[in-house]
């Protein structure tokens, strides 16, 4: 299998976190998720994952519970959709995260 990993700076503290796990061509696992740096430590603001099976999304909030949705979409097509959303949203999901 083979694993790819890795992280993109956006802004001082923020990151896009990029692992994804392959077989053949066909994605297996994977995890992209945007974090920000917050009283010293990295935390997840959006995440995408393949985790328990299905493709699906976490936003995150300061002060709100967790909110997951999923995403309807095989791995590979999930894997996509979750790079290009958060590099075109990444400043938006920040903010909200924040409030």
């Amino acid at each position: 299998m083979k694993e790819v990993s890795f992280i993109v700076l956006l802004d001082a503290y923020v990151r896009l976190r990029h692992e994804h796990k392959t077989d053949r061509g066909n994605v297996k696992e994977f995890v992209v998720q945007l974090e920000v740096e917050f009283g010293g430590h990295w935390r997840p603001v959006v995440r995408y994952d393949s985790a328990h099976g299905s493709a699906h999304k976490h936003a995150y909030r300061r002060t709100r519970p967790e909110q997951r949705d999923d995403l309807g979409l095989d791995f590979a097509d999930a894997l996509t959709f979750a790079e290009v959303d958060l590099r075109a949203n990444w400043k938006r999901y920040v903010e909200e995260f924040s409030t």
